[in-house]
């Protein structure tokens, strides 16, 4: 936080200081995967060669906060989040300090603005991360795609890099579905209540497939994050 707030205050040109923030918390993201004792087992990392041709919509199942902290370590993103968590007292800041898009998922009235604020930070060249299913779950399976965001990466013709996050093991013991659970943010659990028990564990594996890029040739937002989810699905359930 100290290390981003400078870099708001130095840096002026918001291009600049988007790309610098990224950079930033992709840095500070591997130093904290040690720190939480997170093992990535990365599929398919010849793919990451095409994340570097151009710019990405990456889009992802969601289980925890942790999430963030793989994917951001894997390559330099922004992330798409909530309204919500920007008024969380500590991850407000962190996600505010880390350069994130705010959405509002209860208003629809707001979508149309959204999609076109999404659109152009793609058409700037950004990379962002979305979790699509809007909110973290248990993990015993996926749940379904919110699409509307998808439109974004429609209009700005950017390819949308989906990625499959597996948490397979606790302290070397393969995890079952009760595991998975105390892994999971879910319930309204207090933030540092989560953040208490997932720090007593040794380590905690990770299985990250890289999938193929999907090209938004579609023009039904629907069709699109149907592919995208069936994708990431197909990984998830192996």
């Amino acid at each position: 936080m100290v290390r981003t707030l400078f870099l708001r205050i130095l840096i002026h040109d918001k291009s600049f200081r988007t790309i610098t923030l990224a950079e930033s918390v992709h840095a500070t993201s591997k130093r904290l995967v040690k720190t939480f004792g997170l093992e990535l087992h990365v599929i398919n990392p010849e793919l990451i060669e095409q994340l570097k041709r151009r710019n990405h919509l990456f889009v992802a199942n969601h289980i925890t906060y942790l999430d963030i902290l793989v994917l951001a370590s894997l390559y330099p993103m922004n992330f798409i989040t909530s309204t919500e968590m920007k008024d969380h007292p500590i991850l407000g800041k962190l996600t505010e300090f880390g350069g994130s898009l705010y959405t509002n998922r209860s208003s629809i009235k707001s979508l149309p603005q959204e999609v076109e604020l999404v659109a152009e930070f793609l058409r700037n060249g950004f990379n962002l991360g979305l979790f699509p299913e809007g909110t973290s779950f248990d993990g015993e399976v996926m749940r379904p795609f919110r699409n509307s965001l998808f439109q974004s990466a429609i209009e700005a013709g950017v390819p949308i890099q989906p990625i499959c996050l597996r948490y397979t093991k606790i302290n070397d013991k393969s995890i079952d579905n009760e595991d998975r659970r105390k892994i999971a943010w879910i319930n309204n659990e207090p933030f540092h209540s989560h953040l208490k028990r997932v720090l007593k564990y040794n380590s905690i594996s990770i299985d990250i497939t890289i999938l193929p890029e999907i090209l938004p040739d579609e023009s039904n937002r629907k069709i699109l994050a149907a592919k995208v989810w069936d994708l990431i699905n197909q990984a998830y359930i192996r």
